[in-house]
Parts: structure tokens; sequence; C-alpha cells
């Protein structure tokens, strides 16, 4: 690239509204100095030359062969659907990421300025370090169907997830599962929710080993599923508002009264739509990097 040294000081000037005399003292350098790199004459020694690295936040390397550093690779298809891709996967190249201080350890860069180096996946099927989607696999996911180590979706899974149906660690939502829950319907180690369910339940109906909430019952610490029926009914007979008896008592009690097959279908049902998403996206982020001589 024709003068890249200079293109790289001048957009940086520019973008951090430095005049040349500025940017010298910032480099100990002259004015006069400033002007003639950018304009293509002349270049640093060795030693400024790492300090001008440093401002750019690129490596001696890079400015001394005059390339870019790649911070991802990226594979974007052709195929649209609602004006998004098919499929668009971002994968973060850790080690340049890493070098050039720009996933976690640099406080000083901003998220949108970040960004700018490791770009969201934005698809119908999306996978990336942080992911928007239908299907979405990411660090930080986005999407009706969502995986993440941090993740918000109508169906999100992940160790802290958001949803109206949540399945992690920490699940947040309308129906969640997780060691700890909070949601309308809860389930968990522990449960928090209008009705919730799990070995500490705190709730307006809360059912578990140790409960608490007006229409608690405390089950015992190996309870099962007899335990939970015996509850269900039992709140059935009590003088409960007559909408939580309809929509809620009633449909749970069928739901736990139901045949095992039942359930299964329908908790196997979800868990088969992720598992199906999570080995098509694998399989094409391992083709991607097969095709790129990465592993």
């Amino acid at each position: 690239m024709e003068n890249f040294l200079g293109e790289k000081l001048r957009n940086y000037r520019l973008e951090q509204q430095l005049t040349q005399k500025q940017l010298a003292d910032r480099l100990f350098v002259s004015d006069k100095t400033i002007s003639k790199w950018e304009s293509g004459v002349g270049k640093p020694d060795i030693d400024t030359l790492k300090n001008v690295a440093d401002l750019l936040n690129l490596s001696v390397d890079d400015l001394l062969e005059e390339r870019e550093p790649n911070f991802y690779y990226e594979y974007r298809s052709s195929i649209l659907l609602w004006g998004l891709p098919l499929l668009h996967l971002v994968i973060p190249n850790l080690g340049e990421l890493l070098r050039y201080r720009l996933l976690f350890v640099n406080r000083q860069l901003d998220f949108k300025k970040r960004s700018q180096y490791l770009p969201t996946a934005k698809g119908i099927f999306s996978a990336g370090l942080i992911s928007k989607g239908i299907f979405s696999v990411g660090l930080l996911s986005c999407g009706i169907f969502s995986i993440g180590i941090a993740s918000i979706g109508i169906v999100a899974g992940g160790v802290a997830a958001v949803g109206v149906l949540a399945f992690s660690n920490f699940a947040a939502g309308i129906v969640s599962f997780g060691n700890f829950a909070l949601a309308l319907l809860a389930f968990g180690n522990l449960a928090i929710g209008y009705f919730s369910l799990g070995n500490f339940a705190l709730g307006f109906f809360a059912l578990g080993n140790q409960s608490v909430g007006p229409w608690s019952y405390e089950l015992g610490p190996d309870f099962g599923l007899p335990e939970i029926r015996q509850a269900l009914q039992s709140l059935q007979t009590e003088a409960i508002p007559a909408f939580a008896k309809t929509f809620l008592i009633e449909p749970l009690e069928n739901f736990f009264q139901s045949s095992w097959a039942l359930q299964v279908l329908v908790i196997g049902f979800v868990a088969v739509v992720l598992l199906v998403f999570i080995v098509i996206v694998g399989a094409l982020i391992t083709r991607l990097l097969k095709a790129r001589h990465l592993i």
C-alpha cells in the first residue's frame, strides 16, 4: 500500500482531532517530521517506530511490512432471506486480537471501536464472538434460538440466558430452567418466580425442599413426581385465585400427570432443535477453517 504509514498517521490524527503539532508532541518529534511522514517523505527510525506502532495499536512488523492485521475470518452466504444472509460466520483470530489487546484486556477501547475490528455476525444462521440471528451462537448471542455465554432469545441457552424459554446456569424469562432460575415459571436449584419449583423455592406458589411464599409446600429432600403431583392437587383445593387455578395450576398438574413420553417430547423438541443448529454451525465452521488451511 502506497504511503501506508502516512495514511495511518493522518487517519489517527483526524480521528483524534489532533493537529500535527499535538501528534508530534505525543511522539516526541517535530511537527515538520509528522508532515513529512504523512506526505510519504521519510520514515521514523526503529526507536520512534515502536512509539508509532503503540500509538496506532499496530505491531512494528505490520508497519514495516505495510499490512493490515487480520483480526477475523469471515464467511457470508450470498443467499439472502428477508435481507439477511442464510449463513454468516465471523471467527475471531484470537492470537491477533490478544496481541493487539482488542478483546477485553484493553479498557481504553470502547465497545463501538472494538466492533470495528471484530464485526457482529448477522444472519439466519449466525455464529461469532458477538452474534445476532434467527439461529445464533456466540459469546454474546441474540436470536430467536440463541446459545451463548450470555444469551438472549425466544429460546435461549448458555451460562447466562434471558428468554421466553431459558435454559442455563443463570436463567431468567417467562419459563426458566437453571441452577438459578428467575421467571414467571421457575424450575431450578434456586427458583424464584410466580410459580417456583426447586431445591429452594421462593414465589407466590412455591414447591420445594425448602419453600417460601403465600402458597408454599415443602416436599422433602428427596421429592419426585408423586410429591409434586400431590402438592398441585392440594393447591386445587385451596382458595387460590381463579385465574391462577385455571391457567397455571391445572395445566401444570395435567403436565406432571401426563406420560413421560409427552414430557420428553416437549422438552426433547427444544433440545433437538438446538442440537441440530449446533451441529450445522459446527460443521460449517470446520469446513471454513479447513478451506483456509487453519486445521
